[in-house]
């Protein structure tokens, strides 16, 4: 129903709060750690993406299987995200879409067909996300890829809901002409070359720096 929907807002406001405070003061945590010994300048890491499993390697060792519950968290986490997103949108699409196609003609979806479209867009839909994510190698840092193709989708689906809400006369030709259009030139903008950003200064003179030098003298014959 409506209410339990907005209760379900209601509770995930607060979560998603805490989320993103919570991310937000690990980066300021590794900041503070990493500053005067960057591991990507150092060439100990590829990416900064790479930081937060680097720090876990590199300091939660000590504690025993700390280290393991952080990579099936992350793991667990990704893959019940994915999973759930690929199957919502398949039953979105397969009732928005496929069904009112079939009541056009007059005819009902039978649930035989409705299982096999189901599972074919949610392979699609996969597929699209394994491009996606190819692509957003191109967007810089992981976080950076994230912001840029939320704010490309969903810049869209606001546009979408407002015209709903405040204009009568819009219809569904329209609806998804422009949204689109929306999408495509959004896309372009998110994909397309940009300045690179503003970094916070980092250096390696906080590195440990152990060098060995052998000197071999040849005996005389």
């Amino acid at each position: 129903s409506i209410g339990d929907a907005r209760k379900a807002l209601f509770i995930n406001i607060p979560l998603t709060l805490s989320l993103t405070m919570t991310v937000s003061f690990s980066g300021l945590v590794l900041y503070t750690y990493y500053q005067n010994c960057d591991p990507v300048l150092a060439g100990k890491i590829k990416s900064y993406d790479m930081i937060m499993p680097y720090f876990a390697k590199e300091r939660m060792t000590r504690v025993p299987s700390l280290t393991g519950i952080f990579v099936s968290g992350v793991f667990s986490a990704s893959l019940s995200t994915v999973s759930a997103v690929l199957n919502s949108l398949a039953a979105i699409a397969l009732s928005d879409y496929v069904k009112p196609i079939y009541r056009k003609f007059g005819k009902e979806l039978p649930d035989n067909r409705a299982a096999f479209y189901g599972k074919t867009m949610a392979l699609s839909i996969g597929f699209l996300c394994l491009a996606i994510a190819f692509l957003s190698s191109t967007l810089g840092t992981l976080i950076q890829a994230a912001t840029a193709i939320h704010g490309a989708i969903g810049g869209p689906i606001l546009g979408l809901f407002t015209l709903g809400m405040f204009f009568e006369s819009a219809n569904e030709m329209g609806v998804i002409i422009g949204t689109t259009f929306s999408l495509i030139f959004n896309m372009w903008v998110a994909f397309s070359p940009k300045p690179a950003p503003i970094k916070l200064p980092m250096s390696v003179e906080g590195c440990t720096n152990a060098t060995f030098l052998m000197q071999t003298t040849p005996a005389p014959v």
